[in-house]
Formats: structure tokens, C-alpha cells, sequence
């Protein structure tokens, strides 16, 4: 065999090997996208199965580039190089900071998604597989509401003074942000998709969706989630004109909830009982008071370090001391403070903050280039980032977190796809 005739051989190998890879990449990325609603060893097994082959899919050169020449990438990434950075000034263990570089890991997943869903058809399966475990996710949360059964996550995570935790997989937090996204992608494709038949399905489980969110779901982030979202769809939809009609909903809605009960309500009045018991003076451990707590003291550990932050993991390490001769909620340690821009704040400083906020922006502004319902549901998904982060640490937690990294990686390859710009 002649030298040619070798190269000739060992390139059609790494082809067809470089081939195999980039398909088993892509099945793993989209199944770890569906696994993560239902089960977090599923998806961790699937995100690794994925990566693995993604290193041999011949991408990797591609995903490079992307940080090099597109600014959700490169903020992504340039975000968790300096939360690295900040490691060198952690007085947390080593474990704890290990702990926080797995927690904010994800944020590298952006440009590997983006480098490997460059085709419509892969992304279109991705759709695909969200759209069919949130119809599962709501079909058995509508049942549990219905039945009064409730599934053991929601038995493990009880809610105070809640009747019914219609939730099914994950904790109610969870649930409820990933269905309010749901809810906007089913009445997005409603407004896309050509056949009549499909348009009022999708139309009648973005409502059935939004009303297990308000009337079932135990979760306040997913109320607000939701009524964002919402604003957000009459928007696009229907203009200025819409902000009326978003108004119009909201208000009904919330009449139509406060005459029936459920869920909303009584996060509602719980939310209200709450706040009048920290304003009392009371110790006692809620939900309100927990993060008013952690608000508190976050701040002033935020202010005395604004620049560089207490380093990576770090905050359970500089929290403790302020919990010294404290009682009831006070004298809890907190290991990050339910609030993603003061966590990025606390570990980094305001630097971070930045950065993130950037991201967000960045990536609306990045899915204003793609074509028709992926422009939608792209610019959907850093509003809903943005209003979880103000009562939880969103890109801290794995779902959520997950989730955002796994469909920013997808909007960037859309927003790409739209104008022909990923490289060969």
C-alpha cells in the first residue's frame, strides 16, 4: 500500500469514526435535555456519555472558535475562568470549592451545544423530546391535582401550610420554572406551526400548563416565571397591543385564582403570613424569613469584599461566624443566598455579576438572529434565568442551571444556523 493510499485510509477512518462520535454526541446531549425533568443521575450519565464522544466528534476545533468570535460563548466562559480565578483567595476547604467549580461547570456546556447543533434537524429533535416529558410532566401533575395523590418527591419536600404539592419528578421550584417554559413553547408553536389540529392542541396545553402552574404547583418562582413569560408571548405576538392583553390575562387570572384557591393562593396568603411574622420580630424558620436572612447577611458580605468576593465555595466558610450566638433562623448557615446575583457577587465580586447580567443580555440579543419560533424561544429563556435569579441561585442549581446552559448552547447554534456563520 502506497503512503496515499495509507492517508487515504486512515482520513476515511477518522471520518467515519469523527461521524459516529458527532451522532452519539447529539442523541446523548438530547437525551440528557429530556432527562432532566425527571432524573438527575439519568441526565449526569447522558452529559457524560456526551461530552466523552463530543471530544472525538471533531467539533472540539469548532466550539473554540465560538468562544473566540461570539459573545455569549466567551462571556460564558470568560464568567467561569473567574470564578476559577477566585479559588485562589477562598478560605473555603477544598471540598467545598470543588463542590462550587462542578456548580458552575455547566456554563462550559454553552459553546459545546452551540458546536454541535448546528443542524435543524438535531435541534428540531430537541424540541421534540422537551415537548413529549413536559406533556408527561403535566399529565400526571394535572392527575396528582386531581386524585389528590401525591408523588413521593412532593411527600420528601412537603411545602408549609400548602393542601396539595401537585409536583411529580423534582421539587416544586424546579417544576414550576420548567413548566412555565413549556407553557411559552407550546403557544409559541401554536403561533408557528400550519396545521389547524396542532394549533389548538398546543394552545390548550400552553393553558392546561400555565394552569397547573398557578392552581396546582406549590412554587412562587413559577408563578412569577410564568407571568413573565406570558407578558413576553403577547408581546411578540400581538406588539404593543399586547401589553393590554397581557394585563387583561394577568388580572383574570388572578381573580379567576383568588375566587378558586389552590396553589396560588395560598402561596399568596402564606407569603403575607410570613412577611408580618419577620416584621413581628419572629426567629421562626420560613421561607421568607430564611431569605431575608440570607439577603441580609449576603449584603454585608458582599460589601466587605465588593471587588473580589470571598472566593470560590466560600460563602457557608465567611457566613458562619455572623450565626455566632444567633437563635432560630438566624443561627442557620447558608451555603449560597437563594439569589444568583448575589451568590456570583459574594464568590467573585461585582465583576461577576457583571458578567452574568452581560450573558443574559447577550444571549436575548444573540436569538434575535434566529429564524422564527427559535427566536422565541430563545429570547424566553434568559428572561426566565433573569427573574428566578432574583429569589434562588438559578445558574447555581443543577436543573435550572442545566437546563439554561444546555438551550443557551441551542439558541446560539440557531442564531448561527439563521445566517449560515457556523464554520465548516
Amino acid at each position: 500500500m502506497s503512503v496515499t493510499q495509507l492517508e487515504a485510509s486512515v482520513g476515511g477512518m477518522r471520518a467515519r469514526i469523527e461521524a459516529q462520535a458527532l451522532a452519539v454526541a447529539r442523541v446523548a446531549f438530547v437525551g440528557a435535555m429530556a432527562a432532566l425533568p425527571i432524573s438527575t443521575a439519568a441526565t449526569n450519565f447522558a452529559l457524560a456519555i456526551g461530552l466523552i464522544a463530543w471530544c472525538f466528534s471533531g467539533r472540539v476545533p469548532q466550539a473554540l472558535r465560538l468562544v473566540r468570535t461570539e459573545p455569549v460563548a466567551a462571556v460564558a466562559v470568560g464568567l467561569f475562568a473567574l470564578l476559577c480565578l477566585s479559588a485562589l483567595w477562598s478560605p473555603a476547604p477544598a471540598a467545598e470549592q470543588w463542590n462550587a467549580l462542578g456548580k458552575f461547570r455547566k456554563l462550559l456546556y454553552i459553546p459545546v451545544v452551540a458546536s454541535l447543533f448546528d443542524d435543524a434537524v438535531w435541534r428540531k429533535r430537541v424540541l421534540i423530546a422537551g415537548f413529549v416529558v413536559g406533556v408527561l410532566t403535566l399529565v400526571l401533575s394535572l392527575g396528582s391535582a386531581a386524585t389528590g395523590y401525591q408523588f413521593p418527591v412532593a411527600r420528601e419536600y412537603p411545602v408549609a401550610g400548602a393542601p396539595l404539592n401537585a409536583t411529580v419528578f423534582k421539587q416544586h421550584i424546579t417544576q414550576g420554572w420548567m413548566m412555565s417554559l413549556f407553557a411559552f413553547g407550546c403557544l409559541t408553536g401554536a403561533v408557528f406551526v400550519r396545521d389547524r389540529r396542532w394549533r389548538i392542541a398546543l394552545y390548550v396545553l400552553g393553558a392546561l400548563a400555565i394552569i397547573d402552574n398557578l392552581a396546582f404547583v406549590q412554587a412562587r418562582t413559577g408563578h412569577l416565571t410564568t407571568a413573565a413569560l406570558l407578558v413576553l408571548w403577547c408581546l411578540l405576538r400581538f406588539g404593543r397591543k399586547g401589553i393590554a392583553l397581557a394585563a387583561l390575562l394577568l388580572a383574570l387570572g388572578a381573580g379567576l385564582m383568588a375566587i378558586s384557591g389552590g396553589a396560588f393562593v395560598t402561596r399568596v396568603e402564606n407569603t403575607l403570613n410570613e412577611v408580618e411574622q419577620v416584621q413581628a420580630g419572629s426567629t421562626q424558620a420560613t421561607s421568607v424569613s430564611h431569605r431575608l436572612a440570607f439577603y441580609r447577611n449576603g449584603w454585608l458580605l458582599a460589601q466587605a469584599a465588593p471587588w473580589t468576593g470571598h472566593g470560590l465555595g466560600s460563602m457557608a466558610t465567611v457566613y458562619k461566624p455572623l450565626t455566632v450566638g444567633k437563635t432560630g433562623v438566624e443561627a442557620e448557615v447558608a451555603g449560597n443566598p437563594h439569589n444568583e446575583y448575589l451568590n456570583l457577587a459574594l464568590q467573585a465580586g461585582v465583576g461577576a455579576t457583571v458578567l452574568f447580567v452581560a450573558l443574559l443580555l447577550l444571549l436575548w440579543r444573540t436569538a434575535a438572529r434566529a429564524a422564527a419560533h427559535e427566536r422565541w424561544l430563545g429570547i424566553a429563556l434568559p428572561l426566565a434565568l433573569a427573574v428566578s435569579s432574583l429569589a434562588n441561585s438559578s445558574l447555581w442549581d443543577f436543573n435550572e442551571g442545566s437546563l439554561f446552559a444546555l438551550l443557551a448552547g441551542w439558541t446560539l447554534a440557531a442564531a448561527h444556523s439563521a445566517r449560515n456563520a457556523l464554520p465548516a
